[in-house]
């Protein structure tokens, strides 16, 4: 009699193992509990007999969340999976590409740290009463977040024997047929040349030099090149040892394919989309945080129809950006040490997208 294996991570392990389901023939079942990894918005099932792919789906859940599953033999030897109480989406038993393993290891135990810094040079202030203006050319208030980083970057560096660093900001494409010089960018990306040796062995003075060398930019739309930026950070040498951290600092959305932002925040055609950048930065081990710029409180209850749409669309989208809600951090509140204690004190895995979920029980129940 063939054995059927739900395909898991065993509790705090980081490899997948067949897990042996305790189905004897048609007619019998069993219950098994999964947890859906931190950071995971679906839990990915997948129950096999030797190579052959008996059942593939996907459960949209929580990062974190416990499931259980009812999976039965029916009378024509035909494996059903359920989850009572959620939608089960049914993927094919063999699709052109193999299943996700976008997971990633983020605990302190690796020896070295590999960090981009993505700055969106974009970024405005914006007060009550007042025109807005950029915060990269108000020297005063961009030192002070300037700061912050450098502080982040000290207490992160505290925690590796080798750390490489590079910066990058963005700006944008230019609009077509658009010819005011406000609304001119003055750059899509800083340095233009990007190549895998701007990430480097660097010092948290020299990092926070190159962070006060970058000028503001316009954006003029409200998407900027932020799906551009993060496809450039694929190009870096990204050590396979070493932890890889990309902290991204702006209020300007990327473009976004799955979700595009309101109609009239976008007058270019793009190539690069962040959901698609974003996952292919997963696949190389990279966690994301992100720092939202928000706008002054009273400003932003102030603001009526599309413009408050646009606001609230960008914060949620860096908030989707970060591997976890706990790396989704607000530039009024972010401090930098605080943070970077934070996110070296995690361990286990991190799942992005549909993701294997940890086996929790040691037994299947048999079902009645």
């Amino acid at each position: 009699m063939p054995t059927f294996d739900l395909i898991a991570f065993p509790a705090n392990a980081s490899d997948l193992h067949a897990h042996p389901l305790p189905l004897n023939g048609a007619g019998t079942g069993c219950r098994v509990e999964l947890r859906n990894l931190p950071g995971a918005t679906h839990l990915h099932v997948l129950v096999q007999t030797g190579d052959t792919v008996l059942f593939r789906g996907e459960i949209p859940a929580d990062g974190g969340e416990t499931l259980s599953l009812e999976i039965r033999q029916d009378e024509a030897d035909k494996l059903l999976v359920e989850c009572p109480g959620r939608p089960l989406a049914l993927l094919p038993n063999n699709p052109a590409l193999p299943p996700p393993l976008h997971t990633i290891v983020p605990a302190g135990h690796q020896g070295n740290l590999d960090m981009v810094i993505v700055i969106d040079a974009t970024v405005r202030v914006f007060e009550p009463g007042k025109k807005s203006w950029s915060l990269l050319a108000d020297q005063d208030r961009w030192a002070v977040h300037v700061a912050k980083l450098r502080s982040f970057m000290d207490a992160l560096m505290g925690h590796f024997q080798e750390c490489r660093c590079a910066v990058l900001a963005f700006g944008d494409q230019p609009i077509p047929n658009v010819t005011a010089a406000d609304l001119q960018p003055a750059y899509r990306l800083f340095p233009t040349d990007i190549h895998p040796g701007l990430l480097r062995v660097s010092s948290p003075e020299q990092i926070e030099r190159q962070l006060l060398l970058n000028k503001p930019s316009s954006g003029g739309d409200f998407v900027d090149a932020l799906a551009d930026a993060l496809a450039a950070c694929q190009s870096f040498h990204w050590r396979p040892t070493a932890r890889k951290l990309l902290l991204l600092s702006g209020d300007s959305p990327g473009h976004s394919i799955v979700r595009p932002v309101p109609k009239g925040g976008d007058a270019c055609v793009r190539q690069q989309d962040v959901e698609t950048e974003a996952s292919s930065l997963y696949r190389l081990g990279v966690e994301i945080l992100t720092i939202y710029h928000e706008p002054d409180h009273q400003f932003l209850n102030d603001l009526i129809g599309p413009p408050r749409e646009f606001q609230q669309y960008a914060q949620d989208q860096y908030l989707r950006l970060a591997s976890l809600p706990e790396f989704a951090f607000v530039a009024s509140h972010f401090d930098g040490k605080r943070e970077a204690e934070q996110a070296c004190s995690l361990s286990g895995l991190i799942g992005h997208g549909g993701s294997y979920g940890e086996w929790l029980t040691s037994d299947c129940l048999p079902l009645g």
